[in-house]
């Protein structure tokens, strides 16, 4: 707890950045959020999360973004999706594999197809 003898412009910093991490942890949790619906193709709370301002572009601990997750798992609308609010479409993983090629690896045809027309190649 700040101190009595704290002076305005002290409380109104130790503000701030109390806001500032508040901000940092909410994004990170929505960041968290985005790749667990990429995970599911979950449409709709992908949608909801980029509104709240999740980033498209975070990452997994390998990499992954949430186009490669869910060109990994074969999610056609879900990749639609990410690539129409403006995801990356030729970001890379921590093994420099692109979205068509995890699509490719797991034999997502329909995928890889949506990828090729999208120039995800």
């Amino acid at each position: 707890f700040p101190s009595h003898d704290m002076g305005r412009s002290d409380l109104i910093d130790l503000l701030r950045s109390s806001r500032a991490q508040m901000i940092a942890c909410e994004s990170t949790g929505l960041d968290a959020a985005l790749l667990k619906a990429a995970e599911h193709g979950a449409i709709g709370s992908i949608l909801d999360l980029h509104q709240k301002g999740a980033s498209l572009e975070v990452t997994d601990d390998e990499g992954n973004t949430p186009l490669l997750i869910c060109s990994q798992a074969g999610s056609v609308s879900a990749i639609s999706v990410l690539a129409n609010l403006g995801a990356n479409l030729r970001a890379t993983n921590h093994n420099e594999m692109t979205a068509y090629a995890l699509a490719e690896s797991a034999g997502r045809v329909p995928a890889m197809e949506l990828l090729a027309r999208l120039g995800a190649m």
